[in-house]
């Protein structure tokens, strides 16, 4: 006896959903990911399992946190696991006197712009500042997601 082609087509397509929602899992598994607290120098995690679960903005604000901390070029290994070099060149500026050299101006914005745009879930980067006050320099934009858009302000101490 022979299954009707319909049934073996439902059979097919209910085998591609499963598929679909193993990956969708998959997916969901990697939004989580554990937060580094600058402040106390911890990582923030109970055990083995983050302390709570962060959303999409908090982890991409992190993201952003860690490429102002991270020197381009001084570790090899973000360029061996996520195939772009990872970090900002920004500490080669730091102790300078930026204004009135406005090339030296749009080379750092154009830097932080690019580099925010290597992560996968940032469509569009607005409104990027760059202030320098005494020894700190000011770095604030607006980072636009598939579905929402959010604020960031980045302080450089020299």
């Amino acid at each position: 006896m022979t299954l009707p082609v319909s049934y073996l087509k439902i059979n097919d397509s209910i085998a591609e959903i499963e598929k679909e929602k193993e990956i969708q899992i998959q997916e969901t598994i990697k939004e989580k990911d554990v937060v580094f607290n600058f402040e106390t120098g911890k990582f923030e995690y109970d055990g083995l399992e983050p302390s709570r679960l962060y959303n999409k903005v908090e982890i991409i604000k992190q993201w952003i946190k860690k490429l102002f901390y991270t020197e381009r070029d001084r570790w090899n290994c973000y360029i061996k696991d996520i195939g772009y070099p990872f970090g900002l060149n920004l500490y080669k500026y730091v102790g300078q006197q930026l204004y009135p050299n406005m090339e030296m101006i749009e080379l750092i914005k154009d830097d932080i712009y690019n580099s925010l745009l290597n992560h996968k879930d940032i469509k569009e980067v607005h409104y990027l500042q760059l202030i320098q006050v005494d020894d700190k320099m000011y770095c604030g934009f607006i980072i636009e997601l598939e579905d929402t858009a959010f604020e960031v302000e980045e302080v450089l101490k020299s």
